[in-house]
C-alpha cells in the first residue's frame, strides 16, 4: 500500500494476509433400525463454505461401525450416498461419514450416527 500526501510525500507499507480454507459441514441421514441381513445404506448432504470453485472435488468415506470400510468415493455435488451394506449381527453401531475437499479442508470431527439392527420379525 502506498500513501501520498498533498506535498508529494509518499510512504509504502506491506502486510501478509493468510486465507484459510474452511472445511465442509456434513448432515448424515441414517435408516434407524434395520433387520439383520437386510441391505441398508446411509446418505449425507454437505456444504462447503470454503468452496474455491465449481471444479472443487470431494473425497467421501464411510465406516459402517462394524469394521466394514468400503472404498471412498468422489463427489462434485453436495449429496452422497454410501454403498449398500448388510449388518450380519444384531447390535448398535456407530457409523462415521467424513468429507475432505480438494483443498485439504476436512470435516472434523467426522459426524457420528447410530444405527441399530434387530432380528427379522
Amino acid at each position: 500500500m502506498t500513501l501520498s500526501d498533498w506535498n508529494g510525500g509518499t510512504a509504502t507499507a506491506s502486510a501478509i494476509v493468510t486465507v484459510l480454507n474452511q472445511p465442509p459441514a456434513i448432515v448424515v441421514f441414517v435408516p434407524g433400525q434395520v433387520a439383520v441381513g437386510s441391505a441398508t445404506s446411509f446418505s449425507a448432504q454437505f456444504t462447503d463454505p470454503g468452496q474455491a470453485s465449481l471444479a472443487e472435488t470431494y473425497s467421501c468415506t464411510m465406516d459402517y461401525g462394524d469394521w466394514n470400510r468400503p472404498a471412498g468415493w468422489r463427489n462434485n455435488g453436495g449429496a452422497v450416498r454410501g454403498p449398500n451394506h448388510v449388518y450380519t449381527h444384531a447390535g448398535t453401531y456407530a457409523a462415521t461419514v467424513s468429507v475432505v475437499d480438494s483443498n485439504g479442508g476436512a470435516a472434523a470431527p467426522p459426524v457420528r450416527s447410530r444405527s441399530s439392527t434387530a432380528p427379522p420379525s
